[in-house]
């Protein structure tokens, strides 16, 4: 299968649909079927980093806040915080989108300080959850010390992340 026919594939399988009859009495009017890769948690390269001593624990929770804003804004999918809370009335409607509005707000305030090449490592990284050794391969293509170039580049990252996200809240307050 080409990669044109893969990506018309998910994306007709990410399509909003009209809710089943079911949904209706909940005061759903739409259904929005789930990503097919959608990551809830961050994956184990920031778990390596931080049990390296590479990163601290201001970098895991930027890198869990950016992961759940993309998720939440850009892929369109529930936030997992707010799943562990229940399911949500047909009132939070409202409050959920307002919610992903504000995520795709943050999300594009880093993507614009970060630039594009950062952010594609960002989503390769978090998003679809590659190693660093498959992240050489794909943007470091024939270095010998790929990995570990790599291994530096996304601790660096992800300080700068947190960075980010620490100016964002003291700009909220």
């Amino acid at each position: 299968m080409s990669t044109v026919a893969k990506r018309a594939a998910a994306l007709a399988a990410a399509r909003i649909e009209r809710a089943p009859a079911q949904r209706w009495t909940h005061g759903q009017d739409e259904y929005r079927p789930p990503h097919p890769r959608m990551p809830t948690s961050v994956n184990s390269g920031v778990a390596c980093l931080r049990k390296a001593g590479l990163i601290g624990d201001a970098e895991v929770t930027a890198a869990e806040r950016w992961l759940r804003d993309y998720v939440c804004g850009v892929l369109g999918g529930r936030d997992p915080e707010a799943d562990r809370a229940g399911p949500a009335p047909a009132a939070d409607l409202h409050a959920r989108e307002l919610a992903r509005s504000a995520a795709v707000t943050r999300c594009g305030e880093i993507a614009e300080v970060l630039g594009p090449a950062m952010e594609r490592w960002l989503i390769a990284f978090l998003a679809r959850d590659l190693s660093f050794s498959a992240m050489a391969d794909a943007f470091l293509p024939g270095r010998a010390a790929g990995r570990i170039e790599m291994t530096g580049r996304m601790t660096v990252l992800l300080m700068c992340l947190a960075g980010l996200y620490a100016s964002i809240d003291r700009r909220r307050r």
